[in-house]
């Protein structure tokens, strides 16, 4: 018995480095299996801009204004456009350009089954988009964008997977045990919002992921240059994915890299930086004007000093999870504690 035991352990332990794979695995094919297609306003915006990049290599989104639901969307000049941070849609372009070849593929299929074969959004989105459809001059059936719903799903779980893979590396360079590096990824997927964010094309985890590789790169006494330079890009994309990140992401690379060599964190982050820049001059005719300038339906996102108005003290009760049923306590516990 105790041969065997021996046996069983080496077993194991020979396979040990297999274990966070495969737990990472687990939990997108979860991610995946929970993922409805489109959800909201938010997220269409998100496809919309995608979907006006990589199939028509312009901005305007009035081809796919449906996906918004007449919400979360802006207008210049009499173009639709998105409103959101470009960035989660420039992460998204290579599924959004799949998902479109898959569209008619399905839509075909379904014709001729009478049903659909990947439901494309979840059932209060699908009865607001049909109930918002005449008002918004939308003539395409959302069972149209199956295949681009079924693409999007798997782009957000195989982000949220590689946010976590990162992590699990970061760790086992640190010296971490295998065990806990398995139990600190499957809090972080599964009782954290980081898994429902990586179901759908929310910015979070698209932010969240590039962060998570900014800060890896910079988790070294003395980076390389080249992890220097990973960490300026990432942390642009980041940045470009969720404007207020700039605050954050600037004092993470300014307390983290020396003064001298600040210089190749820029040099990384000038891609995306253009890309960002020319995608804002070519919408919104600036390059400083974003999305929320040009907002249709909020009249205090236009101007950034209405933005951040409102009582502190009651928006951090909810922030900490006590009001209106959102915040950590309630929707992400572990996290709070």
């Amino acid at each position: 018995m105790a041969v065997a035991g021996d046996r069983l352990r080496l077993w194991l332990y020979g396979r040990q480095r297999w274990l966070v794979p495969a737990v990472l695995a687990a939990l997108t094919l979860v991610w995946l299996s929970a993922g409805r297609g489109f959800i909201s306003s938010n997220d269409g915006s998100h496809v919309a801009l995608a979907r006006a990049l990589a199939l028509r290599h312009e901005t305007n989104i009035a081809p796919d204004l449906g996906l918004t639901l007449g919400i979360d969307r802006a207008r210049r000049g009499g173009v639709d456009l998105s409103d959101r941070p470009p960035g989660t849609a420039f992460a998204a372009l290579p599924a959004v350009w799949l998902g479109a070849a898959l569209d008619e593929l399905l839509w075909a299929r379904t014709t001729d089954r009478g049903a659909l074969i990947r439901r494309p959004a979840a059932r209060r989105f699908a009865e607001t988009y049909v109930a918002r459809a005449d008002k918004l001059n939308v003539t395409t059936p959302l069972a149209r964008y199956q295949g681009t719903a079924l693409m999007i799903d798997l782009h957000a779980a195989l982000l949220g997977m590689l946010g976590l893979a990162v992590v699990a590396r970061w760790l086992g360079e640190s010296g971490v045990a295998t065990g806990v590096r398995v139990i600190v990824v499957l809090t972080l997927g599964l009782a954290t919002l980081w898994g429902p964010y990586s179901t759908t094309l929310f910015s979070h985890v698209t932010s969240g992921t590039a962060w998570v590789v900014m800060a890896y790169a910079l988790a070294t006494p003395a980076p390389s240059l080249r992890r220097l330079a990973l960490a300026g890009f990432a942390g642009c994309w980041a940045v470009s994915a969720d404007y207020l990140l700039a605050v954050p992401i600037v004092l993470h690379a300014v307390l983290s890299v020396p003064p001298r060599k600040w210089i190749w964190v820029v040099l990384g982050a000038l891609p995306i930086a253009a890309a960002t820049l020319a995608y804002h001059q070519v919408a919104f005719g600036s390059p400083l004007s974003i999305g929320y300038d040009h907002q249709v339906v909020f009249e205090f996102a236009r101007a950034r000093s209405t933005t951040f108005t409102g009582d502190g003290l009651r928006g951090l009760w909810t922030y900490l999870g006590f009001g209106h049923g959102a915040g950590l306590a309630a929707q992400s516990p572990i996290v709070f504690v």
